[in-house]
Protein backbone atom coordinates (compact mmCIF):
# COMPACT_ATOMS: atom_id res chain seq x y z
CA UNK A 1 0.00 0.00 0.00
CA UNK A 2 2.63 2.17 0.83
CA UNK A 3 3.92 1.72 -3.05
CA UNK A 4 1.02 2.31 -3.91
CA UNK A 5 0.83 5.56 -2.32
CA UNK A 6 3.91 6.79 -3.62
CA UNK A 7 3.15 5.91 -7.40
CA UNK A 8 0.22 7.88 -6.85
CA UNK A 9 1.92 10.96 -5.28
CA UNK A 10 4.03 10.41 -8.57
CA UNK A 11 1.15 11.15 -11.03
CA UNK A 12 0.20 14.09 -9.11
CA UNK A 13 3.79 16.00 -10.19
CA UNK A 14 3.10 18.46 -13.12
CA UNK A 15 6.27 17.61 -14.79
CA UNK A 16 6.06 13.63 -15.47
CA UNK A 17 3.58 12.74 -18.02
CA UNK A 18 0.46 11.07 -17.23
CA UNK A 19 2.11 7.85 -19.29
CA UNK A 20 5.19 8.18 -17.50
CA UNK A 21 3.39 7.74 -14.44
CA UNK A 22 1.15 4.95 -15.50
CA UNK A 23 4.55 3.15 -16.13
CA UNK A 24 5.58 3.51 -12.45
CA UNK A 25 2.41 2.55 -11.25
CA UNK A 26 1.70 -0.63 -12.83
CA UNK A 27 5.59 -1.43 -12.18
CA UNK A 28 4.51 -0.89 -8.58
CA UNK A 29 1.45 -2.07 -8.56
CA UNK A 30 3.16 -5.71 -10.32
CA UNK A 31 5.42 -5.62 -7.18
CA UNK A 32 2.63 -5.19 -4.96
CA UNK A 33 0.70 -8.19 -6.39
CA UNK A 34 3.10 -10.47 -6.96
CA UNK A 35 5.95 -10.47 -4.66
CA UNK A 36 3.91 -9.59 -1.36
CA UNK A 37 0.56 -10.53 -2.48
CA UNK A 38 0.56 -13.51 0.45
CA UNK A 39 1.59 -12.12 4.24
CA UNK A 40 2.04 -16.32 4.74
CA UNK A 41 5.62 -17.20 5.02
CA UNK A 42 7.90 -20.49 4.11
CA UNK A 43 10.87 -22.13 5.02
CA UNK A 44 12.56 -24.36 3.10
CA UNK A 45 12.00 -27.06 5.27
CA UNK A 46 8.37 -26.45 4.89
CA UNK A 47 8.38 -26.73 1.03
CA UNK A 48 10.08 -29.96 1.24
CA UNK A 49 7.57 -31.29 3.76
CA UNK A 50 4.74 -30.07 1.20
CA UNK A 51 6.69 -32.11 -1.73
CA UNK A 52 7.14 -35.35 0.42
CA UNK A 53 3.49 -35.21 1.92
CA UNK A 54 2.01 -35.84 -1.54
CA UNK A 55 0.58 -38.88 -1.57
CA UNK A 56 1.26 -39.73 -5.55
CA UNK A 57 5.33 -39.64 -4.21
CA UNK A 58 4.43 -42.12 -1.46
CA UNK A 59 2.44 -44.33 -3.36
CA UNK A 60 5.16 -44.26 -6.28
CA UNK A 61 7.97 -45.36 -4.08
CA UNK A 62 5.49 -48.31 -2.41
CA UNK A 63 4.46 -49.71 -5.42
CA UNK A 64 7.68 -50.21 -6.85
CA UNK A 65 9.00 -51.31 -3.23
CA UNK A 66 6.37 -54.15 -3.01
CA UNK A 67 6.43 -55.22 -6.68
CA UNK A 68 10.08 -56.35 -5.72
CA UNK A 69 8.33 -57.57 -2.46
CA UNK A 70 6.31 -60.14 -4.31
CA UNK A 71 9.19 -61.43 -6.48
CA UNK A 72 11.51 -62.21 -2.98
CA UNK A 73 8.04 -64.03 -1.74
CA UNK A 74 8.00 -66.16 -4.88
CA UNK A 75 11.60 -66.72 -4.32
CA UNK A 76 11.17 -68.05 -0.80
CA UNK A 77 8.48 -70.52 -1.90
CA UNK A 78 8.67 -74.30 -1.96
CA UNK A 79 7.34 -76.04 -4.29
CA UNK A 80 4.01 -77.32 -4.01
CA UNK A 81 3.55 -81.17 -2.46
CA UNK A 82 1.84 -83.20 -5.14
CA UNK A 83 -0.96 -86.01 -4.98
CA UNK A 84 -0.98 -88.76 -7.13
CA UNK A 85 -4.20 -91.24 -7.39
CA UNK A 86 -3.32 -95.15 -9.20
CA UNK A 87 -5.05 -97.76 -10.41
CA UNK A 88 -3.87 -100.88 -11.87
CA UNK A 89 -6.27 -103.72 -12.82
CA UNK A 90 -6.09 -106.90 -14.66
CA UNK A 91 -8.69 -109.40 -15.93
CA UNK A 92 -9.70 -112.62 -16.36
CA UNK A 93 -10.42 -115.25 -13.38
CA UNK A 94 -6.88 -114.23 -11.67
CA UNK A 95 -7.76 -110.71 -11.75
CA UNK A 96 -6.67 -107.93 -9.27
CA UNK A 97 -7.36 -104.59 -8.46
CA UNK A 98 -4.70 -101.86 -6.52
CA UNK A 99 -5.70 -98.58 -5.79
CA UNK A 100 -2.64 -96.38 -4.58
CA UNK A 101 -2.54 -92.81 -3.31
CA UNK A 102 0.85 -91.18 -2.80
CA UNK A 103 2.36 -87.60 -1.45
CA UNK A 104 5.58 -86.20 -2.43
CA UNK A 105 7.45 -83.05 -1.71
CA UNK A 106 10.42 -81.58 -3.02
CA UNK A 107 13.16 -80.60 -1.04
CA UNK A 108 16.06 -78.12 -1.77
CA UNK A 109 19.43 -80.03 -0.26
CA UNK A 110 21.67 -77.09 -1.32
CA UNK A 111 20.32 -74.38 0.38
CA UNK A 112 19.65 -72.43 -3.17
CA UNK A 113 16.28 -71.90 -1.85
CA UNK A 114 16.92 -69.83 1.03
CA UNK A 115 20.03 -68.26 -1.24
CA UNK A 116 18.09 -66.89 -3.94
CA UNK A 117 15.33 -65.31 -0.95
CA UNK A 118 18.29 -63.85 0.83
CA UNK A 119 19.13 -62.24 -2.41
CA UNK A 120 15.08 -61.09 -3.03
CA UNK A 121 15.78 -59.24 0.20
CA UNK A 122 19.40 -57.74 -1.18
CA UNK A 123 17.18 -56.75 -3.62
CA UNK A 124 14.46 -54.68 -1.83
CA UNK A 125 17.15 -52.63 -0.23
CA UNK A 126 18.14 -51.65 -2.80
CA UNK A 127 14.80 -50.56 -4.02
CA UNK A 128 14.68 -48.97 -1.24
CA UNK A 129 17.91 -47.23 -1.63
CA UNK A 130 16.84 -45.93 -4.78
CA UNK A 131 13.44 -44.98 -4.03
CA UNK A 132 15.99 -42.56 -1.58
CA UNK A 133 17.29 -41.29 -4.41
CA UNK A 134 14.58 -40.43 -6.49
CA UNK A 135 13.52 -38.39 -2.91
CA UNK A 136 17.20 -36.60 -2.32
CA UNK A 137 16.73 -35.41 -6.65
CA UNK A 138 13.11 -34.37 -5.54
CA UNK A 139 14.15 -32.65 -2.51
CA UNK A 140 17.03 -30.74 -4.55
CA UNK A 141 14.49 -29.61 -7.13
CA UNK A 142 12.49 -28.24 -4.19
CA UNK A 143 15.88 -26.60 -2.81
CA UNK A 144 16.72 -25.40 -6.34
CA UNK A 145 12.96 -23.72 -6.81
CA UNK A 146 13.04 -22.24 -3.76
CA UNK A 147 16.18 -20.22 -3.12
CA UNK A 148 15.55 -19.34 -6.72
CA UNK A 149 12.29 -17.35 -5.65
CA UNK A 150 14.12 -16.48 -3.05
CA UNK A 151 16.70 -15.04 -5.11
CA UNK A 152 14.61 -13.26 -7.45
CA UNK A 153 11.97 -11.53 -4.63
CA UNK A 154 15.43 -10.46 -3.75
CA UNK A 155 16.55 -9.01 -7.21
CA UNK A 156 13.39 -7.50 -7.20
CA UNK A 157 13.52 -5.62 -4.39
CA UNK A 158 17.40 -4.56 -5.20
CA UNK A 159 15.88 -3.44 -8.56
CA UNK A 160 13.03 -1.68 -6.91
CA UNK A 161 15.03 0.11 -4.84
CA UNK A 162 16.88 1.23 -7.60
CA UNK A 163 14.02 2.82 -9.53
CA UNK A 164 12.94 4.26 -6.31
CA UNK A 165 15.83 6.36 -6.13
CA UNK A 166 15.91 7.51 -9.99
CA UNK A 167 12.48 8.56 -9.46
CA UNK A 168 13.48 10.86 -6.36
CA UNK A 169 16.17 12.04 -8.00
CA UNK A 170 14.01 12.76 -11.22
CA UNK A 171 11.40 14.50 -8.58
CA UNK A 172 14.59 16.90 -7.75
CA UNK A 173 15.43 17.28 -11.05
CA UNK A 174 12.28 18.66 -12.20
CA UNK A 175 11.67 20.68 -9.68
CA UNK A 176 14.86 22.09 -10.46
CA UNK A 177 14.34 22.44 -14.34
CA UNK A 178 10.88 23.68 -13.23
CA UNK A 179 12.92 26.89 -11.56
CA UNK A 180 15.31 26.84 -14.22
CA UNK A 181 18.25 25.79 -12.18
CA UNK A 182 18.40 22.38 -14.67
CA UNK A 183 18.32 21.22 -18.39
CA UNK A 184 16.03 19.38 -20.18
CA UNK A 185 18.47 16.78 -21.36
CA UNK A 186 18.56 15.79 -17.15
CA UNK A 187 15.17 15.03 -16.99
CA UNK A 188 14.67 13.13 -20.15
CA UNK A 189 17.87 11.19 -19.42
CA UNK A 190 16.42 10.52 -15.77
CA UNK A 191 13.15 9.31 -17.58
CA UNK A 192 15.06 7.44 -20.07
CA UNK A 193 17.02 5.51 -17.15
CA UNK A 194 13.94 4.98 -14.90
CA UNK A 195 12.18 3.15 -17.88
CA UNK A 196 14.77 0.66 -18.34
CA UNK A 197 14.97 0.30 -14.85
CA UNK A 198 11.44 -0.37 -14.87
CA UNK A 199 12.06 -3.03 -17.99
CA UNK A 200 14.60 -4.88 -15.78
CA UNK A 201 12.10 -4.93 -12.82
CA UNK A 202 9.14 -6.46 -15.04
CA UNK A 203 11.89 -9.15 -16.06
CA UNK A 204 13.02 -9.97 -12.72
CA UNK A 205 9.09 -10.10 -11.52
CA UNK A 206 9.00 -12.40 -14.40
CA UNK A 207 11.29 -14.63 -13.29
CA UNK A 208 10.03 -15.01 -9.68
CA UNK A 209 6.55 -15.95 -10.76
CA UNK A 210 7.97 -18.03 -12.90
CA UNK A 211 9.69 -19.93 -9.94
CA UNK A 212 6.99 -19.60 -7.80
CA UNK A 213 4.39 -21.29 -10.24
CA UNK A 214 7.15 -24.18 -10.84
CA UNK A 215 7.29 -24.74 -7.07
CA UNK A 216 3.81 -24.39 -6.10
CA UNK A 217 2.73 -26.93 -8.88
CA UNK A 218 5.47 -29.34 -7.15
CA UNK A 219 4.45 -28.75 -3.42
CA UNK A 220 1.27 -28.45 -4.82
CA UNK A 221 0.46 -25.18 -3.14
CA UNK A 222 -1.97 -22.88 -4.39
CA UNK A 223 -0.82 -20.48 -7.28
CA UNK A 224 -3.50 -18.23 -6.69
CA UNK A 225 -2.97 -16.60 -3.78
CA UNK A 226 0.41 -15.89 -4.58
CA UNK A 227 3.59 -16.41 -3.24
CA UNK A 228 4.51 -16.40 0.75
CA UNK A 229 7.36 -14.72 2.29
CA UNK A 230 10.06 -16.24 2.28
CA UNK A 231 12.03 -17.25 4.86
CA UNK A 232 16.05 -18.36 5.28
CA UNK A 233 19.13 -17.03 4.44
CA UNK A 234 20.54 -17.16 0.56
CA UNK A 235 24.20 -17.74 0.90
CA UNK A 236 24.70 -21.09 3.09
CA UNK A 237 26.69 -21.68 5.62
CA UNK A 238 29.70 -23.34 4.67
CA UNK A 239 32.44 -25.30 6.78
CA UNK A 240 36.10 -24.32 7.37
CA UNK A 241 37.91 -26.66 5.49
CA UNK A 242 35.13 -28.30 3.48
CA UNK A 243 36.80 -31.59 2.84
CA UNK A 244 34.74 -34.52 2.06
CA UNK A 245 35.27 -38.28 3.14
CA UNK A 246 34.68 -41.46 1.60
CA UNK A 247 32.38 -42.86 3.99
CA UNK A 248 30.02 -39.50 3.10
CA UNK A 249 29.73 -40.74 -0.78
CA UNK A 250 29.05 -44.13 0.76
CA UNK A 251 26.27 -42.80 2.13
CA UNK A 252 24.75 -41.85 -1.06
CA UNK A 253 21.66 -44.07 -1.86
CA UNK A 254 22.83 -45.18 -5.38
CA UNK A 255 25.68 -46.30 -3.50
CA UNK A 256 23.76 -48.32 -1.34
CA UNK A 257 21.74 -49.65 -3.65
CA UNK A 258 24.47 -51.23 -5.69
CA UNK A 259 26.09 -52.77 -2.35
CA UNK A 260 22.98 -54.47 -2.07
CA UNK A 261 23.10 -55.15 -5.77
CA UNK A 262 26.24 -56.68 -5.43
CA UNK A 263 25.13 -58.89 -2.25
CA UNK A 264 22.61 -60.10 -4.23
CA UNK A 265 24.82 -61.44 -6.91
CA UNK A 266 27.33 -63.20 -4.61
CA UNK A 267 24.23 -65.14 -3.34
CA UNK A 268 23.03 -65.95 -6.66
CA UNK A 269 26.88 -66.77 -7.48
CA UNK A 270 27.04 -69.35 -4.34
CA UNK A 271 23.42 -70.78 -4.89
CA UNK A 272 24.74 -71.74 -8.93
CA UNK A 273 27.71 -73.07 -7.71
CA UNK A 274 25.44 -75.77 -6.04
CA UNK A 275 24.06 -76.89 -9.01
CA UNK A 276 26.22 -80.36 -8.42
CA UNK A 277 23.95 -80.81 -5.26
CA UNK A 278 21.00 -83.36 -6.59
CA UNK A 279 17.42 -82.41 -5.38
CA UNK A 280 15.66 -84.73 -3.40
CA UNK A 281 12.05 -85.45 -3.43
CA UNK A 282 10.38 -87.96 -0.73
CA UNK A 283 6.63 -88.99 -0.02
CA UNK A 284 3.92 -91.46 1.34
CA UNK A 285 1.60 -93.23 0.54
CA UNK A 286 -1.48 -95.89 0.89
CA UNK A 287 -2.26 -98.95 -1.85
CA UNK A 288 -4.75 -101.69 -1.88
CA UNK A 289 -4.39 -104.53 -3.78
CA UNK A 290 -7.75 -106.55 -4.17
CA UNK A 291 -8.35 -110.07 -5.73
CA UNK A 292 -11.21 -112.40 -6.12
CA UNK A 293 -11.58 -113.69 -2.89
CA UNK A 294 -8.89 -111.13 -1.00
CA UNK A 295 -7.99 -107.49 -0.23
CA UNK A 296 -4.60 -106.41 1.90
CA UNK A 297 -3.52 -102.67 2.59
CA UNK A 298 -0.14 -101.38 2.74
CA UNK A 299 2.07 -98.27 2.09
CA UNK A 300 4.34 -96.83 -0.01
CA UNK A 301 7.42 -94.85 0.60
CA UNK A 302 9.11 -92.73 -2.33
CA UNK A 303 12.53 -91.20 -2.51
CA UNK A 304 14.33 -89.91 -5.20
CA UNK A 305 17.22 -87.87 -6.38
CA UNK A 306 17.89 -85.78 -9.42
CA UNK A 307 21.00 -86.40 -11.14
CA UNK A 308 22.95 -83.05 -12.51
CA UNK A 309 25.01 -85.06 -14.84
CA UNK A 310 23.94 -82.41 -18.00
CA UNK A 311 22.47 -79.60 -16.25
CA UNK A 312 24.71 -78.25 -13.31
CA UNK A 313 23.60 -74.58 -13.77
CA UNK A 314 26.34 -73.86 -15.21
CA UNK A 315 24.84 -71.04 -17.22
CA UNK A 316 23.38 -69.72 -14.25
CA UNK A 317 26.81 -69.71 -12.42
CA UNK A 318 28.96 -67.36 -15.63
CA UNK A 319 25.67 -65.18 -15.62
CA UNK A 320 25.84 -64.25 -11.97
CA UNK A 321 29.39 -64.06 -11.90
CA UNK A 322 29.54 -61.77 -15.11
CA UNK A 323 26.53 -60.07 -13.34
CA UNK A 324 29.11 -59.33 -10.49
CA UNK A 325 31.55 -58.15 -12.11
CA UNK A 326 29.56 -55.79 -13.91
CA UNK A 327 28.10 -53.86 -10.31
CA UNK A 328 31.61 -53.82 -9.04
CA UNK A 329 32.90 -51.65 -11.98
CA UNK A 330 29.40 -49.81 -11.85
CA UNK A 331 30.06 -48.93 -8.04
CA UNK A 332 33.67 -47.96 -8.47
CA UNK A 333 33.03 -45.82 -11.75
CA UNK A 334 30.51 -43.81 -9.81
CA UNK A 335 32.44 -43.52 -6.46
CA UNK A 336 34.90 -42.34 -8.70
CA UNK A 337 32.39 -39.86 -10.40
CA UNK A 338 30.58 -39.32 -7.07
CA UNK A 339 33.84 -38.42 -5.48
CA UNK A 340 35.15 -35.79 -8.15
CA UNK A 341 31.68 -34.11 -8.29
CA UNK A 342 31.40 -33.92 -4.38
CA UNK A 343 35.30 -32.59 -4.85
CA UNK A 344 34.44 -29.63 -7.20
CA UNK A 345 30.68 -28.97 -5.95
CA UNK A 346 32.25 -28.31 -2.14
CA UNK A 347 35.67 -26.03 -3.64
CA UNK A 348 32.93 -24.35 -5.51
CA UNK A 349 31.07 -23.53 -2.51
CA UNK A 350 33.80 -22.28 -0.43
CA UNK A 351 35.16 -20.00 -3.12
CA UNK A 352 31.55 -18.57 -3.92
CA UNK A 353 30.76 -18.31 -0.45
CA UNK A 354 33.98 -16.50 0.66
CA UNK A 355 33.38 -14.69 -2.54
CA UNK A 356 30.11 -13.37 -2.03
CA UNK A 357 30.83 -12.11 1.74
CA UNK A 358 33.89 -10.29 0.54
CA UNK A 359 31.91 -8.74 -2.17
CA UNK A 360 29.01 -7.23 -0.45
CA UNK A 361 30.76 -6.07 2.12
CA UNK A 362 33.27 -4.20 0.11
CA UNK A 363 30.22 -3.27 -1.92
CA UNK A 364 28.01 -2.29 0.52
CA UNK A 365 30.24 0.82 1.90
CA UNK A 366 31.64 1.40 -1.52
CA UNK A 367 28.03 1.71 -3.13
CA UNK A 368 26.47 3.92 -0.41
CA UNK A 369 29.54 6.08 -0.20
CA UNK A 370 29.90 6.30 -3.89
CA UNK A 371 25.92 7.52 -4.34
CA UNK A 372 26.18 9.99 -1.57
CA UNK A 373 29.29 11.66 -3.24
CA UNK A 374 27.52 11.71 -6.57
CA UNK A 375 24.30 13.07 -4.89
CA UNK A 376 25.87 15.67 -3.01
CA UNK A 377 27.90 16.63 -6.20
CA UNK A 378 25.13 16.70 -8.42
CA UNK A 379 23.55 19.25 -6.06
CA UNK A 380 26.21 21.21 -6.03
CA UNK A 381 26.95 21.41 -10.26
CA UNK A 382 30.18 19.69 -9.50
CA UNK A 383 28.89 16.09 -11.21
CA UNK A 384 26.79 15.70 -14.14
CA UNK A 385 23.58 13.46 -14.88
CA UNK A 386 25.57 10.71 -16.17
CA UNK A 387 27.99 10.67 -12.78
CA UNK A 388 24.82 10.21 -11.05
CA UNK A 389 23.39 7.62 -12.49
CA UNK A 390 26.48 5.87 -13.07
CA UNK A 391 26.29 6.07 -9.43
CA UNK A 392 22.67 4.27 -9.09
CA UNK A 393 23.47 1.30 -11.34
CA UNK A 394 27.06 0.60 -10.06
CA UNK A 395 24.84 0.06 -6.50
CA UNK A 396 22.30 -1.96 -8.72
CA UNK A 397 24.72 -4.28 -10.29
CA UNK A 398 26.71 -4.51 -7.77
CA UNK A 399 23.59 -5.94 -5.30
CA UNK A 400 22.96 -8.17 -8.40
CA UNK A 401 26.39 -9.37 -8.51
CA UNK A 402 26.34 -10.74 -5.05
CA UNK A 403 22.58 -12.33 -4.98
CA UNK A 404 23.80 -14.27 -7.84
CA UNK A 405 27.41 -15.18 -6.45
CA UNK A 406 24.93 -16.38 -3.01
CA UNK A 407 22.49 -18.31 -5.18
CA UNK A 408 25.30 -19.94 -7.14
CA UNK A 409 26.92 -21.00 -3.59
CA UNK A 410 23.61 -22.41 -2.62
CA UNK A 411 22.97 -24.18 -5.52
CA UNK A 412 26.74 -26.00 -5.08
CA UNK A 413 25.49 -26.85 -1.85
CA UNK A 414 22.66 -28.64 -2.78
CA UNK A 415 24.08 -31.03 -4.92
CA UNK A 416 26.62 -31.78 -2.87
CA UNK A 417 24.12 -32.36 -0.35
CA UNK A 418 22.51 -34.71 -2.80
CA UNK A 419 25.86 -36.32 -3.41
CA UNK A 420 26.54 -36.67 0.34
CA UNK A 421 22.96 -38.50 0.59
CA UNK A 422 20.45 -35.74 0.51
CA UNK A 423 21.20 -34.05 4.22
CA UNK A 424 19.56 -30.64 4.72
CA UNK A 425 20.77 -27.83 6.61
Amino acid sequence: MIHLCMALKMLKKPIASRTFGGTIMISLLFVTTTVFANDKTLTEQEAIQHVLSRPVFAELTEGTVNVVLADGLRAGMWDNPEIQYEREQTFGATGTTQDSVTLTQNFDISGSRSLKAEAAEHHVQAVRHRAQTTKNELKAVVRRLFFELLASQQRVAAVHKSAENIRDALEIVSQREAAGDASAYDRQRLERELANTNLQLTLHQTAAHRAWVKLAAITDMSEVDGPPVLTGALLPMVDSNGEMSNAQIENNPEILALNAEALAQANYVTAANRGWIPALTLGAGWTRMSAESARADGFIAVAGLSLPIFDRKQDEEKKAEAEARIIRSRTEIIQTEYRADAQAYSTQLIHLSKAAVQFREETEKRSDSLVKTAKTGYAGHELGIIELLDAYRGASEDMLTTLDLELAARNAQIELDRLMGGSTP
